[in-house]
């Protein structure tokens, strides 16, 4: 147990450099035009730094798997096609090798229920279990048996030296190699096996070692489960899209202001390079600093590590959330931490999303874009509709109540003409610049211009109701001339006061 803990502490550590190896690496290979050479080159090292990662993933899934915090996600799936799948991505290492690779399948598609992912990690494990270990042959069977309860059976056969008898059983365990004192050139963690049986017993199944004649035999059992006639979940319903990022937009983008925090300086600096192309960028090393920069400047979004001395990600996230002045800001948190606990504590403490390292600074991107343009769009609709309130924009709570407060105060004086912020902030008990930043943040409206909308809106509504003339209304919503009425009417609904009311 103790093994296990260090090796995933260590794995956490890994994931951070990882980032900076993988990301600056990914973005080379798809936005640079370099030579067939050096691209053969920088291929290697993706293809070996997904393999770090790989590596680093299963002592994490098996970790989850052994603290129960492994959730699957069943659904009916075509496990043929998984299988055929996986077993074209193994045949370039098997052809390298020269080895025979057979499969048996039925010739009807087999349907289970189980969580696919997991599965393809089982099967992935036993393949390369077999690849590595055998002489010249490995054979894959799959059948469904038709007993009193439907189980779904995979076997994995190899040649090769056999496992000795002693060894059945702890081969499943962690960190496990076989030493029969004899030097072998084969590389591998101990830690494959372990992840594939504790994911067949998440499923209710098993994975067992039944040697037979001159072969080593995995026999992988699973439930079928509750499969329904019809229901395919194919592989190719999943498929990836890809991600565009449109350059048209980068104007537009340009005036966000993103805050990044983290500890790890080389990272900060890889993050701020790329994307100081599309928004204002703002770097911290901690919390602390990261408090700082709001108090200062007004921040659309905030980019924060989780593991930083100080203040970590998590505490610097619930003060944001629980300020009224800042929790309007969405905070993405990049982790090494995959730990659905982690996850859940961040999502509880207000995050809008998560990204586990390494992650791509393209993903990345797209988030921040994401998460910009939906709260864009819900202020743009606030804005173009007269009876759609400032309440939608929210997304947080308390952003809710502050705004519900915000239009209580500017109705309490709709009339008055000569209503300006600094009544309003000190409704809030906020200073000027405290509050500016605030409504700035929430609605992308200065308070001025807020006021403005709110005198308009209710212009609008008691335009409908048709009780009063169209000057008598001008000067119940706080506007001196008819004319500047009507204008600023016009450019904000697109229609003139006359004309809206006659519609109504």
């Amino acid at each position: 147990q103790s093994k296990i803990n260090f090796f995933t502490n260590v794995a956490h550590e890994i994931r951070t450099p990882l980032t900076l190896i993988k990301a600056p690496l990914d973005h080379v290979l798809m936005t640079e035009d370099v030579s067939d050479n050096v691209k053969e080159n920088l291929l290697i090292m993706s293809k070996n730094t997904d393999r770090l990662l790989n590596l680093t993933n299963q002592l994490l899934d098996f970790r989850k798997t052994e603290s129960e915090a492994y959730l699957l996600n069943l659904q009916t799936q075509n496990v043929t096609q998984l299988i055929r799948e996986t077993i074209i991505r193994f045949t370039p290492l098997a052809q390298q090798k020269n080895i025979t690779l057979e499969t048996d399948l039925p010739e009807q598609d087999l349907f289970v229920q189980l969580d696919k992912e997991a599965f393809l990690k089982i099967i992935s494990n036993l393949l390369n279990n077999a690849l590595k270990f055998c002489d010249r042959y490995v054979r894959l069977e799959a059948n469904v048996s038709e007993n009193e309860i439907r189980e779904f059976h995979l076997m994995m056969i190899n040649d090769g030296e056999r496992i000795p008898a002693a060894y059945e059983k702890e081969i499943f365990k962690p960190f496990v190699q076989i030493d029969d004192g004899e030097e072998k050139n084969i590389s591998g963690t101990g830690i494959g096996l372990a992840l594939a049986s504790s994911l067949a017993e998440l499923h209710g199944g098993s994975l067992t070692l039944e040697n037979t004649g001159n072969y080593n035999r995995f026999h992988l059992k699973l439930p079928v489960g509750n499969v329904q006639q019809g229901e395919e979940t194919s592989i190719h319903q999943q498929e990836r899209k890809e991600i565009r990022i449109e350059k048209g937009a980068d104007n537009q983008r340009k005036k966000a202001t993103v805050l990044l925090v983290d500890d790890d300086v080389e990272l900060l600096q890889f993050e701020a390079r790329f994307l100081s192309a599309y928004y204002h960028i703002l770097t911290a090393e901690n919390g602390i600093q990261a408090l700082d920069h709001l108090k200062k400047s007004n921040v659309n979004l905030i980019v924060t590590d989780v593991m930083m001395p100080e203040m970590d990600g998590f505490a610097f996230t619930e003060r944001v959330k629980s300020d009224i002045e800042y929790s309007h800001i969405p905070v993405i948190l990049l982790t090494a931490k995959v730990m659905a606990q982690s996850k859940v504590q961040g999502y509880e403490l207000g995050a809008d999303a998560y990204l586990e390292k390494p992650f791509s600074v393209e993903v990345l991107l797209a988030r921040i874009k994401n998460l910009l343009q939906n709260r864009e769009k819900l202020r743009e609709s606030f804005l173009k509709h007269p009876f759609i309130g400032a309440a939608t924009v929210a997304l947080t709570k308390s952003d809710e109540t502050f705004i519900r407060k915000l239009n209580e105060v500017v109705h309490e004086h709709i009339s008055d003409a000569d209503f300006n912020v600094e009544e309003m902030a000190e409704s809030f008990h906020m200073s000027r610049a405290s509050f500016y930043r605030k409504v700035k943040g929430i609605l992308d409206l200065t308070p001025n211009e807020y006021i403005r909308v709110e005198r308009l809106k209710k212009a609008a509504q008691l335009l409908k109701e048709d009780d009063y003339r169209i000057s008598e209304i001008c000067y119940m919503v706080g506007f001196n001339s008819p004319s500047y009425f009507a204008k600023c009417f016009q450019q904000q609904f697109g229609i003139l006061p006359k004309d809206f009311q006659e519609q109504g």
